[in-house]
């Protein structure tokens, strides 16, 4: 027997309440149903130091379309982490130890080319920027500047996402 999510099941409920419903109040029932909840875009944040992982977290934390639901600390388990919890948007770190953001980035560009992968940096040096685009990232974002520039940039990627 397959069991169903029981979120699905309150839905179906819903939907079906609803069905019910119209007939007997017309369409003012669906104006005095309370606003569906927004769903998060899942983000995985990938950085070998815990200390700037727990930084980013804390920055996302309350953010009503934002919710980082893992992490990963370098690229090789960025790759993983990626098959497990397909998340809708990568913040990966350029410089870690296995797989840099680099290579990390162009593999899940060349399995998942509809992720959006924003490269988060300590180093601006104009090749390296160059090289993360032409690898496929998304966007590239100083750390220092992050709470300058990475909102405007998820903002951008939130459309890229819902697409």
């Amino acid at each position: 027997m397959v069991r169903k999510d029981p979120r699905t099941r309150v839905q179906d409920w819903e939907r079906n309440a609803l069905q019910q419903l119209r007939p007997l109040c017309g369409a003012e029932i669906e104006a005095q149903m309370p606003p569906k909840k927004a769903r998060h875009i899942p983000v995985l944040a990938v950085d070998d130091s815990p200390a700037f992982l727990h930084t980013l977290c804390m920055f996302l934390e309350g953010d009503p379309i934002f919710k980082i639901v893992a992490t990963a600390r370098s690229g090789r388990d960025a790759i993983s982490a990626v098959e497990l919890w397909h998340p809708k948007l990568v913040l990966m770190d350029l410089q870690m130890p296995e797989m840099n953001g680099l290579q990390a980035t162009a593999k899940l560009h060349q399995y998942f080319p509809d992720l959006p992968v924003i490269i988060l940096t300590a180093h601006d040096f104009p090749i390296a920027r160059e090289a993360c685009i032409k690898h496929g990232a998304y966007g590239f974002v100083l750390k220092g500047q992050l709470g300058d520039e990475l909102p405007a940039l998820l903002m951008k990627a939130m459309l890229h996402c819902r697409k």
